[in-house]
C-alpha cells in the first residue's frame, strides 16, 4: 500500500542534429549520478546528390519531425509503461553539428601596470565586444539575421597562471579565451517550428557540438591538454584544435560520409541508396572480390581527396601552433574505422620530424560507465556526447 504516490522523474529530451542525420534521447540527469538514458532515435536526413543549403534546411527539417513523433509515439509511451503515467518532458536541448552553426574562440587580453581587480559587469563588456566584432566579420561574409548560441570562458589567465575564479583576484595581467557560437535565425526558425507544437510550453536551449566534444573528451582524457578532435559526418569533416585545455580553433571542409555515396553513385552508376547499401558491404568485407576491386578504385580515389583536404587543414592550423600528434576521431558509426584508419596512416611533421598520429576513434564503447542505457536505448555515440555535455552544463 503506497500513502504518497511515487513522483514522475524529471525526463530531458536531447537533440544531436548533424547534416546527414538527427538524433534524439529521453534521458534523466541527477546531480553526481551518471546519466540514465531511457530511449533514443536516430532518423536520416533525405540524402542530397548535390548539396543546396535551402534543400538540406528543408529535409532537416522533415527528419527532425519524423525523430520527435519516434520520441512521442514510442517514447514517451514506452516510459510511461516502464516509468510513471504521468512523465512528461521538461527540458530539451539541441546540439547543432556542422553546418548548423559557426563559432570562434577569441582570446582577450588585458594588461595593466598596477594591479586590478575585474568583476563580472567587466567581463560582461569584454565579451559582448568579441560578440559584436563576430557578427560583423561573418556579416561581411553574407551571414546575416545571426543569434548567439554560446559565449563562454573556456580558460582564464591572471599573471600567466591558470585560475578558477576571478572575482577578489587582484593582477596585472588578464588573459581569458572565450568560445563563441552563432547560428543563423532559419535554421533556428525551422527547429522551432518543428519542436513546438509538440512542446510550445518549452523553452528549446541550443548549443554547438564542438564544445561538447571538446568538454567531454578533456573531461575523459584529463591528462591530455593538448589534441585534435575530428567530427566526420554526411557532409562535412571538422577538425578543432585543442591546447593546454583550451578549445583553439575550428576549420572545416566539405567531405564527409556522403562524399563516398556519391562516387560510389557516380563512378558505378549506382542510386545513392545501392550505393549506401554496397559501402555498408565494402566495410564489413561481405562482398565479392570483383566488386569489392572495383570498389576499392572508388575509395582510393576518394580517400586521396580527403587526405589532401584534410591536410590543408591542418597546415591551417599549424601556422599558428605546432599540431598535437593526439586526435580523437567521432564519426558516422558505419565508416568510423575507415576514416580513423587513414588517419593513423597520415605522417605529422613535428619540428622537422616526421612521426604517426595517436589516434583514439571514440566509439559507442567509451560510454559504456560513463552513462547507463536502458533495454530500450541504442548505444549511440553523438548522443553520448550530448548527452554528457548537457549534464555537466546543468
Amino acid at each position: 500500500m503506497k500513502l504518497w504516490p511515487t513522483p514522475a522523474p524529471k525526463i530531458t529530451l536531447i537533440y544531436d542534429i548533424g547534416s546527414s542525420t538527427i538524433g534524439a534521447a529521453l534521458v534523466t540527469l541527477e546531480k553526481n549520478k551518471r546519466p540514465i538514458v531511457h530511449y533514443t532515435v536516430r532518423r536520416p536526413i533525405a540524402f542530397q546528390k548535390q548539396v543546396e543549403p535551402e534543400k538540406l534546411i528543408f529535409a532537416k527539417k522533415n527528419a527532425l519531425k519524423e525523430t520527435t513523433e519516434i520520441i512521442l509515439k514510442s517514447g514517451i509511451s514506452t516510459l510511461k509503461v516502464d516509468l510513471h503515467k504521468n512523465i512528461k518532458i521538461h527540458d530539451i536541448y539541441c546540439v547543432l553539428g556542422a553546418p548548423w552553426y559557426v563559432s570562434k574562440t577569441a582570446i582577450i587580453k588585458v594588461e595593466k601596470p598596477e594591479s586590478f581587480e575585474i568583476d563580472k559587469n567587466s567581463v560582461d563588456i569584454l565579451i559582448e565586444h568579441q560578440e559584436e566584432e563576430f557578427k560583423k566579420s561573418l556579416q561581411k561574409e553574407g551571414l546575416d539575421r545571426l543569434t548567439i548560441l554560446e559565449k563562454k570562458i573556456v580558460h582564464a589567465k591572471a599573471d600567466g597562471y591558470a585560475v578558477q575564479i576571478l572575482s577578489g583576484r587582484k593582477m596585472k595581467t588578464l588573459e581569458l579565451s572565450i568560445f563563441l557560437s552563432l547560428s543563423e535565425n532559419k535554421v533556428l526558425s525551422h527547429i522551432k517550428e518543428v519542436l513546438h507544437p509538440f512542446f510550445s510550453f518549452k523553452k528549446i536551449h541550443f548549443h554547438s557540438f564542438p564544445l561538447a566534444y571538446f568538454s567531454t573528451a578533456r573531461d575523459m582524457f584529463p591528462q591530455i591538454s593538448d589534441f585534435l578532435s575530428v567530427d566526420i559526418r554526411g557532409e562535412l569533416t571538422e577538425v578543432s584544435l585543442v591546447q593546454r585545455g583550451v578549445l583553439v580553433e575550428t576549420v572545416s571542409f566539405p567531405l564527409g560520409r556522403h562524399s563516398l555515396i556519391r562516387m560510389f553513385a557516380e563512378k558505378l552508376k549506382f542510386t545513392p541508396e545501392v550505393a549506401l547499401s554496397f559501402l555498408k558491404l565494402y566495410i564489413s568485407g561481405k562482398i565479392e572480390r570483383d566488386m569489392k576491386l572495383e570498389m576499392q578504385k572508388v575509395v582510393d580515389l576518394v580517400e586521396k581527396d580527403w587526405r589532401v583536404t584534410f591536410d590543408s587543414a591542418l597546415a591551417e592550423i599549424s601556422t599558428k601552433t605546432l599540431i598535437p600528434n593526439r586526435i580523437f576521431v567521432a564519426s558516422d558509426f558505419d565508416i568510423g574505422n575507415l576514416y580513423a584508419s587513414w588517419i593513423k596512416t597520415e605522417k605529422i611533421d613535428r619540428l622537422g620530424i616526421a612521426s604517426d598520429f595517436h589516434v583514439e576513434y571514440i566509439d559507442e564503447t567509451y560510454f559504456a560507465k560513463a552513462l547507463l542505457w536502458s533495454k530500450r536505448s541504442i548505444h549511440d555515440s553523438f548522443l553520448a556526447l550530448s548527452i554528457l555535455f548537457i549534464n555537466k552544463i546543468i
